[in-house]
């Protein structure tokens, strides 16, 4: 049976090294969100708290043993969207526009291409009809004379 003296170099050493690689596991995470979010200048926090309860020994009349425990917790920033601009339709749904997250309203090139395109077909189409019936065209020029 080989006693240690408990300090903060001989905790890695409890439970096969678990507390140790689960430390090392949250100093990493911890890091890595320094980097994803460098633009952050929040603080990221590892904590590691020892809880000592005294195990009482009334045949010694007082605490010779303490049952210790290790809790390893971390605290990030915490993690937000931006804001969305979304509409309401009537049946209480929420609308967005992936291209245009500052309004749900803004339209796209491609949908003003598109309706540029079916106004140019209407007018094309309206023009081809007034062509088609040039009865109506002479009737008309007669009327401005």
């Amino acid at each position: 049976m080989a006693f240690h003296i408990l300090s903060l170099e001989t905790i890695g050493d409890l439970e096969d090294g678990r507390i140790s690689k689960q430390f090392d596991k949250l100093l990493q995470e911890a890091v890595a969100d320094c980097n994803l979010r460098a633009g952050d200048g929040s603080e990221r926090k590892i904590t590691l708290t020892a809880i000592i309860k005294p195990d009482m020994n009334e045949m010694v009349g007082g605490c010779d043993n303490v049952n210790a425990r290790f809790e390893l917790s971390s605290r990030l920033p915490k993690r937000s969207s931006r804001t969305i601009n979304m509409g309401r339709k009537a049946n209480n749904k929420l609308v967005f526009n992936d291209l245009a997250p500052d309004d749900h309203r803004q339209g796209t090139i491609d949908q003003a291409i598109a309706q540029n395109q079916a106004a140019a077909a209407q007018q094309s189409a309206s023009e081809s009809t007034a062509q088609a019936d040039p009865e109506e065209e002479e009737e008309e020029d007669g009327d401005e004379e």
